[in-house]
Formats: C-alpha cells, sequence, structure tokens
C-alpha cells in the first residue's frame, strides 16, 4: 500500500489507520491519496482509495474546534472513508497509537462525565460499543487504585498477546506467531 500526502506531518498517524484496513485486504500496489486543508477551524479532505477493488473518491470535513484537532480529524476522515470503501467497520475506530483508557483519562480530566464517554467515543473516534463497555469497566475497576495528588500510571507489558490490538503501539505479535518461542 502506499499512502501519499500533500502534508505529510500526521503520516504515520494516518498510516496507522490505513493499516488496519489493508493488512489482510488488498495487494501492495493500492494507492490511498489524501489531500487536505484547514480553513477557519474547518478540516477539509479529499481521499483517493484505488485497489483491486476500484477506485472511489471521499470528500470529508471536520470541525477542529470542538476539542479533536487535525490529527485526529484526519484519521476519522480516512477511517470513515476505508469504512464505506470496504464496507466494514473495526472495533476500536481510528483510535490508534494510545490506549484508550488513557484517551477516557484525558478526557474525564477535562470535565467530560462517565455518562458522556460512550458518545465521545463513538462519535470522534468510532468506537464499537463493545469497547466502549470495556474502557468504562477498565475504569471503574482501577477506581480503588486511584490516588488524586499523585496520580500514576502502571503499566505491565506481556508482549504475547492472543492478537494484536489496532491501537497498540508497543512491539508485540499474535502469540500463534510465537508459540514456538515460549511453548
Amino acid at each position: 500500500m502506499e499512502l501519499l500526502l500533500n502534508n505529510y506531518e500526521y503520516q504515520y498517524d494516518i498510516f496507522d489507520v490505513a493499516r488496519e484496513f489493508f493488512h489482510t485486504s488488498i495487494d501492495d500496489t493500492s494507492v490511498i491519496k489524501i489531500d487536505y486543508q484547514t480553513q477557519n477551524d474547518m478540516l477539509y479532505m479529499d481521499i483517493q482509495v484505488n485497489s483491486s477493488l476500484g477506485t472511489k473518491t471521499f470528500k470529508k470535513e471536520y470541525d477542529t474546534n470542538n476539542g479533536e484537532g487535525v490529527k485526529s480529524r484526519l484519521k476519522l476522515g480516512l477511517y470513515n472513508a476505508l469504512t464505506e470503501y470496504f464496507g466494514k467497520s473495526l472495533p476500536y475506530g481510528c483510535l490508534t497509537g494510545v490506549r484508550p483508557t488513557k484517551v477516557a483519562y484525558t478526557l474525564i480530566n477535562k470535565g467530560l462525565k462517565m455518562s458522556q464517554l460512550p458518545s465521545y467515543f463513538r462519535n470522534n473516534y468510532r468506537v464499537s460499543d463493545e469497547k466502549i463497555n470495556l474502557i468504562l469497566d477498565i475504569i471503574q475497576n482501577q477506581k480503588p487504585l486511584e490516588k488524586h495528588d499523585n496520580l500514576v500510571d502502571f503499566y505491565v507489558n506481556i508482549p504475547f498477546c492472543t492478537t494484536k490490538c489496532s491501537y497498540c503501539s508497543f512491539i508485540s505479535a499474535p502469540i500463534t506467531k510465537l508459540c514456538f518461542a515460549i511453548c
């Protein structure tokens, strides 16, 4: 897959979203071309997807003055275009490269209520209801461990996962590919 952008500032973030759709779906000759510009707190995107399934062009526009910036809106625009192109959605939507609970805690610290998180994740990241419920469950289970005076996140990395989550940016691999190393 080739990714062509008129501005490469967010190329890695955009590529993470594209990779989730193309990793097993299409041949290596696929091309995604994204031209975008910002004007008056609006993001305007022209997205062209060309693969063995055909060529399709999408026009997307998003408000960047709603708490989500250009990078987030670019990822959402590409995600929406590829969802339409392939006719499928992903469990974590366009949320890549960050732990979902970290996003949730950031939103809570900005004043969002727990009851508002589901619609926020659904509308801004296209996260599935199943994964939203998982995020909320994790936050609830972590409440007894929370100390407000010196909040510290504690993360234990288990590098052998049953699958690789689309949002994961850690070095990891599905256990089926590395069973020889641990079995």
